[in-house]
């Protein structure tokens, strides 16, 4: 009789195993973009099985991926901006509660090119370079958005070269203040009220964003804006 592999192995392919799903979410809906012309010009039961198939890939890698995060991840990834958690496990799921705000955020928007976040590369990221420190909260944070930024673990291609153009880099500087805002702020009783702290703390990143791209550059200003901003929620 085969054995099971080890829970550690099952442990460590969780994060891969997202971004693969993520990969075939994305997958689904550019090769449903592509196909719309060619598909207007097919009879209605081949282009309706055709559209059922990707929504069907499409949802399958989106419900994989947000049913990944509880909300005790949440209070921890909060901890380790706060400084009450610094251990290795406490930052993988600080990695995993960032991915799971990329895609929600992602998901609500509208946006012209396709940009993912890979949370295996997020999570060597948070391992290798202990981007997480400072002496307040404010400056943990500041120092994470600034080291996911240079990393390459959000992009069309997460982890392969290449330079964001300015319109994707500004997306991508929204969500991650965002982030950092819903993770600074005061703790929601449950997920579904952080789900929607989260999209508050979107909303107003979005009313705040001329101050927060004059500012996203300077570390020290970074750090005091994000408290300044977590407080409004």
């Amino acid at each position: 009789m085969q054995q099971p592999p080890p829970l550690f192995l099952l442990t460590a392919m969780q994060k891969p195993l997202r971004d693969a799903m993520r990969g075939v979410a994305t997958f689904a809906e550019m090769t449903e973009e592509a196909l719309e012309p060619a598909a207007n010009m097919l009879p209605d039961p081949v282009r309706s099985t055709v559209r059922s198939a990707l929504d069907a890939l499409e949802e399958a890698g989106t419900k994989f991926i947000n049913s990944s995060i509880a909300f005790e991840d949440i209070l921890v990834a909060s901890d380790v901006l706060m400084g009450k958690e610094s251990g290795a496990q406490a930052q993988e799921r600080c990695a995993s509660v960032i991915a799971f705000a990329w895609e929600r955020l992602w998901q609500a928007g509208k946006h012209q090119h396709h940009l993912m976040i890979s949370e295996t590369i997020l999570a060597a990221r948070l391992a290798s370079k202990s981007p997480v420190s400072g002496e307040t909260p404010g400056q943990r944070a500041a120092q994470l958005l600034s080291s996911i930024r240079q990393s390459s673990a959000i992009g069309r291609a997460p982890g392969m070269p290449g330079r964001h153009t300015a319109e994707d880099q500004e997306v991508i500087d929204l969500a991650l203040v965002s982030t950092m805002v819903w993770l600074l702020a005061a703790r929601a009783v449950n997920l579904d009220e952080e789900e929607r702290l989260l999209d508050l703390s979107s909303a107003l990143s979005l009313a705040m964003k001329a101050d927060i791209f004059a500012a996203i550059d300077d570390p020290e200003h970074v750090a005091r804006l994000l408290p300044t901003l977590a407080a409004h929620l």
